[in-house]
């Protein structure tokens, strides 16, 4: 099929009072041509002329010039759907009209398979069995950041050879998904003939709250964006209009038409042609501008025979876009007879028009159908009886079940809608379970987390309440957990999830299930630093002592919570547990604790000073590669191993790894991951290469998710953030770092806290020429004391590093050499480390003058150790 002979939408036969914006049109079109992409955005209310306006243009370009390749104009429809949207679903209609547009089709295909794997898997219909399998098992692990942008080249890519007009029709019905896509085509600086038209109503996004609000803002100052903006016509184009399709019009009373019709062209048709038939429009009621779409509707289905209005009521409930084979399921009707009474109405241009065939898996196959608009739909509604309303839905619901069985996924939150109107409750649940998981599985975790809760909220209707109370449990601590991928673990509605999992599960009387919600109640807490965590950690480790596929993960959590207050000997007892267990024996998880047990207590033996051994942990962390398929866990494996790093002062392997975590974070939405891999990244260049852009680049990170209250690791990232305000100068920027509520959880580094609050004091008074430094001894001092209670040999030597340039500064140089000098030589093993080197280097360097050494000239002098280097080596 070339483009010539693709099918076109007709252009409107009466089409008045748009000049301007079709101009608009026709000029994007000619920058497009010169390869310069456009995006034109057309909003108005419903029944304004969008549509219209847009088949005025398409229209144009039927007859192109005789120097003018033809176009292919590829259409993709949002649908106001019964349950959610699948991600790209209008961009993935327009994705398969274009490729069997294009002059060479099979080159087309050619290039979705190479460029755009993830997009073509979705049209199974292009490939044998075995090219399906090939293209399924190279698109695994692909997020859906890859999605996003492959789908954005190829589009791309077909329009470098063939100008392709992509018209996408109701934009506020669509997911997140296509609004990024669009996003995304609008930034590409590709040379390409493409030109992007975006119908919406600007009022129903507002109203729904869809992020295409912002999205418009976003994209509207852009240089290559136009947003035309359709007002209502004015009464000289009402007047043209009425000229243009009545001719002589002194025999009728127009002047009813122009008040009621507000210059909507909807209603404009509508109510001249009723006035046209002789109907008097000043004595109906209702007729005033706010009723006014309902007496066009009501006039326009009271010329429609009952049957043929029972057939559109019918399909209403089936969806905005429907088949004939789900109306007649749900009337017991004849589905060839109901399919040629949709042909006689879309043939007609009443209510409907025809938009191609579908294919269900079961083989059926029949036409398919839109309503030109949802208002049309909406009035139909209205006109059902509830109990007619949910007879409809339940054979509809069970008609595509039938169709789809053994691959409902592919439309199970369209089934939930269906059930949940027909009021079948289990059914409902069930396919909300069902489209949760699929979204999962296609990284869509915010629409799974909405699917979650309609399915937790819903299961309180199930009939058994011991059933309901596991279920409900069940989703509401997988709610909390992919909740935390997104938003952390610190998010309110995470721990208001987990409490409702476990009163539930209480309830429910299973014994796993009240353990695993007493497992994520009792994480929460630990890694939140509430104070009910240590019993709950008590409580949790009782309860799992006989369970050994529950024992170790209970093990744990515990481990969580005495890390977090600073409790390293438990901390590695509890973890080797969990390293010690036999694998094959561990209840089932969605990710890797063995992962998880190593970055901890490589973590706590890099603050015991036990550097060796912390490597060690982190090569058996760093093993666990080759094995990690969830992206999960090789984000956690790389967060880890940053830490790690960091606490180590490794920095390139730091910045090497947290880099790894943040584009691991990014493709799968884990977005408060990926801000923690900023924080890391970032603190790493710093100190490979300190600057103010650094610092401020951390401070944009902290603000962007600036925590309600305390989270793990919030005094760690804080003293960081701390220490580089420290040292650029800005003591209040320090001071404030150290000073936020995020760090009330994080014990297990408030040696250092206190370390970098007593340098902040000595800082602030030399800058206000005060001599007492008392105070900041005294913090030195108790930051010393506090480490040696938690066993934090690397928090106390960088104390004691900090006390000896302070007592130098102070004039007290023999008093600063020998308090280092005897800590050093007191025959406390240790491994070697980038601070017990440093502390060498203090007492070592210019020791007749004892002159502090400046931060580049220590730095300079401490090379990385051989033995870091070959943990990333390992990988």
């Amino acid at each position: 099929m070339t483009p010539h002979d693709q099918p076109r939408p007709e252009a409107p036969a009466h089409f008045v009072g748009r000049e301007q914006e079709l101009q608009a049109l026709l000029a994007a079109w000619q920058k497009a041509q010169h390869c310069e992409p456009q995006i034109v955005l057309v909003s108005g209310e419903a029944g304004i002329g969008k549509t219209s306006l847009a088949k005025a243009f398409v229209s144009r370009l039927n007859e192109p010039g005789p120097s003018e390749q033809p176009a292919v104009v590829a259409v993709g429809r949002c649908q106001l759907q019964q349950g959610e949207c699948e991600p790209f679903m209008p961009a993935l209609e327009a994705l398969e009209q274009a490729i069997e547009a294009q002059p060479d089709r099979a080159l087309a295909i050619d290039t979705i398979a190479r460029e755009a794997p993830s997009w073509a898997v979705q049209m199974p219909w292009l490939w044998s069995a075995q090219q399906l399998q090939e293209l399924a098992a190279s698109v695994q692990g692909i997020g859906p950041a890859r999605m996003l942008r492959e789908g954005a080249h190829v589009i791309s890519s077909l329009a470098k050879s063939t100008p392709l007009v992509l018209w996408i029709e109701d934009l506020h019905w669509c997911d997140s998904a296509t609004l990024d896509l669009v996003a995304t085509i609008s930034r590409r600086q590709a040379p390409t003939q493409l030109l992007v038209i975006c119908t919406f109503r600007a009022s129903a996004a507002q109203i729904s709250g869809h992020p295409l609000t912002a999205s418009v803002d976003t994209l509207t100052p852009l240089d290559n964006v136009v947003h035309l903006q359709l007002a209502a016509l004015n009464e000289t184009e009402v007047e043209n209009y009425l000229d243009q399709r009545f001719g002589d019009t002194e025999d009728f009373d127009w002047a009813a038409v122009r008040d009621r019709c507000g210059g909507n062209p909807l209603f404009l048709e509508a109510l001249s042609g009723a006035v046209r038939r002789g109907e008097d429009l000043h004595k109906r009621s209702g007729a005033s501008l706010p009723e006014s779409i309902a007496t066009l509707l009501r006039l326009q289905l009271a010329e429609l025979p009952k049957l043929q209005k029972e057939i559109l009521k019918a399909a209403s409930v089936a969806g905005g876009q429907f088949t004939a084979a789900e109306v007649a399921a749900g009337t017991d009707s004849d589905g060839l007879h109901v399919e040629r009474l949709f042909e006689q109405l879309a043939a007609a241009d009443f209510f409907l028009q025809r938009t191609g065939d579908s294919r269900w898996p079961d083989n059926t196959v029949s036409s398919q159908f839109a309503f030109h608009h949802d208002v049309y739909r909406q009035h139909l509604l209205q006109g059902l009886s509830a109990v007619r309303s949910r007879e409809l839905h339940r054979r509809i619901g069970l008609r595509l079940e039938a169709a789809y069985e053994g691959c409902t996924e592919q439309i199970a939150a369209q089934l939930a809608g269906h059930f949940e109107a027909a009021g079948d409750i289990e059914r409902h649940v069930r396919y909300l379970e069902v489209a949760a998981s699929h979204a999962h599985q296609r990284f869509s975790f915010s629409h799974a987390v909405v699917l979650l809760r309609r399915a937790a909220e819903a299961l309180d209707g199930l009939p058994e309440p011991q059933q309901q109370a596991r279920r409900s449990a069940e989703r509401w601590t997988q709610l909390a957990t992919v909740r935390t991928w997104l938003e952390g673990y610190s998010h309110p509605e995470v721990r208001e999830a987990l409490d409702r999992a476990y009163a539930l599960s209480a309830a429910s009387g299973d014994a796993d299930i009240i353990l695993r919600s007493h497992m994520g109640r009792t994480l929460n807490a630990a890694l939140t630093g509430s104070e009910d965590a240590p019993q709950l950690c008590e409580d949790l480790l009782e309860l799992a002592q006989d369970r050994p596929s529950f024992y170790p993960l209970a093990c744990l959590r515990a481990a969580f919570d005495a890390y977090g207050r600073g409790r390293f000997d438990r901390t590695l007892e509890l973890m080797q547990e969990v390293t010690q267990a036999n694998e094959d024996e561990l209840e089932p998880q969605t990710w890797d604790i063995i992962v998880a047990a190593h970055g901890y207590s490589a973590w706590a033996l890099h603050i015991q000073g036990r550097h060796r051994e912390a490597l060690l942990a982190r090569r058996q962390m760093l093993k666990r590669l080759d094995s990690a398929t969830n992206p999960y866990d090789r984000l956690l494996i790389w967060a880890s191993e940053a830490t790690a790093a960091c606490l180590a002062r490794d920095f390139e392997v730091a910045a090497k790894a947290a880099k790894r975590a943040i584009t691991i974070a990014d493709e799968n939405g884990f977005e408060w991951y990926g801000d923690a891999g900023r924080v890391l990244h970032t603190w790493a260049s710093y100190n490979l290469e300190p600057s103010l852009e650094s610092v401020e680049r951390l401070d944009q990170v902290f603000k962007k998710r600036e925590p309600t209250g305390p989270i793990f690791l919030g005094g760690l990232y804080r003293s960081w953030q701390s220490e580089a305000h420290l040292r650029q100068g800005d003591l209040e920027g320090a001071y404030k770092a150290l000073t936020q509520p995020s760090i009330a959880a994080d014990q297990a580094h408030s040696a250092e806290l206190q370390r970098l609050m007593a340098e902040i004091q000595f800082a602030q008074r030399e800058a206000d020429g005060i001599e007492t430094t008392t105070g900041s001894e005294r913090g030195f001092h108790l930051a010393i004391q506090m480490a040696q209670q938690q066993g934090a040999y690397l928090y106390e030597l960088r104390a004691r590093n900090s006390l000896f340039r302070h007592l130098v500064r102070v004039g007290r140089k023999g008093e600063a050499r020998e308090q280092l000098r005897r800590y050093c030589e007191s025959g406390r093993a240790f491994d070697d480390s980038t601070d017990a080197r440093e502390a060498q280097l203090l007492l070592t360097l210019k020791t007749a003058q004892l002159e502090l050494p400046t931060e580049n000239a220590i730095e300079d002098e401490l090379e990385p150790l051989d033995t870091n280097v070959h943990v990333m080596s390992s990988s």
